[in-house]
């Protein structure tokens, strides 16, 4: 999932901490589009399928992480998830087809 690992800012360190690194991948998945917990999915049923009947997807992934000792953090994950502007061409925002 990760194939591109690097240091960040600048490889700055910051006090106890200490430096961070970027990981950047995508991560992939499938979906039923007949399950009835994914009709909440804006337009799922138009969606191109697989041979198995499911929906693929990908999405970018970008962590941002302590390089050497995790101890030394303060055990949070920050998660922000960005969804695709509604106005993007050729990405299927809510209500949009």
């Amino acid at each position: 999932m990760f194939p591109g690992q690097s240091p960040t800012f600048g490889g700055l360190s910051f006090g106890s901490v200490g430096p961070y690194e970027k990981l950047r991948g995508t991560a992939r998945g499938v979906l039923d589009p007949n399950d009835p917990r994914n009709k909440v999915i804006a337009d799922i049923e138009l969606a191109r399928r697989n041979a198995d009947g499911m929906v693929e997807y990908s999405m970018d992934v970008f962590i941002l992480k302590r390089r050497l000792n995790l101890a030394n953090g303060n055990q949070r994950l920050f998660l922000r998830l960005q969804q695709p502007r509604p106005d993007a061409p050729g990405k299927a925002g809510p209500g949009r087809r």
